[in-house]
């Protein structure tokens, strides 16, 4: 265990903490939805600083290249979790972006059996920060309607949007990384 995995595992640490605070802001307590904000920007701070630190530091390990992905899936899916159970996102969103992360993991699970090796796409990466801004956009969203801020426009509309463009990108990123490993499943089905 190093510094970087260390990161990793407080952000795994940090997801319960993040949903238990939602599931106690659920009636609009503004103190606690700015607790959550803060924990939601802790989060992905510490998602780009292990991977840093683990590189600056040479403490890249198979334990942290394990673990960071699994802290990616279980941070945001645990926020979205939460969102839905308070009734802030919708069933069927989060039904999209938590099937994403389940095939994707079985593919790779799949193909690591064969001794194959499923890299990283960049859409994975682009799936992330939008799925990262949808978090941020319903905290705010909650926030200005626990302040009963009335810009002209109405954030349930704007904390849907982002919501929907995750989940659209969620789609397209399993779309994408299922289309970038045909060969592995070619691969697969001959053996």
């Amino acid at each position: 265990m190093n510094l970087a995995t260390s990161v990793t595992v407080f952000r795994i640490l940090l997801a319960p903490v993040f949903a238990w605070v939602i599931y106690q802001a659920r009636n609009g307590s503004t103190a606690l939805l700015w607790a959550a904000l803060a924990l939601a920007i802790l989060s992905e701070i510490s998602d780009g600083l292990d991977g840093w630190l683990a590189r600056r530091l040479g403490q890249v390990s198979d334990l942290g290249k394990l673990l960071d992905p699994l802290a990616d899936s279980l941070a945001r899916m645990t926020s979205f979790l939460a969102f839905t159970a308070v009734g802030w996102m919708s069933l069927g969103v989060m039904l999209v972006l938590i099937w994403r992360d389940i095939l994707v993991s079985a593919i790779r699970t799949a193909a690591a059996s064969q001794g194959l090796v499923l890299a990283a796409r960049s859409s994975g990466k682009i799936k992330a920060i939008v799925q990262a801004a949808a978090i941020f956009a319903v905290l705010l969203a909650q926030l200005a309607h626990g302040y009963n801020l009335n810009w002209g426009f109405s954030w349930l509309w704007f904390q849907n949007l982002f919501v929907w463009a995750a989940a659209l990108i969620t789609a397209w990123s399993l779309a994408d990384y299922a289309y970038s490993c045909r060969a592995a499943f070619r691969a697969l089905a001959r053996r």
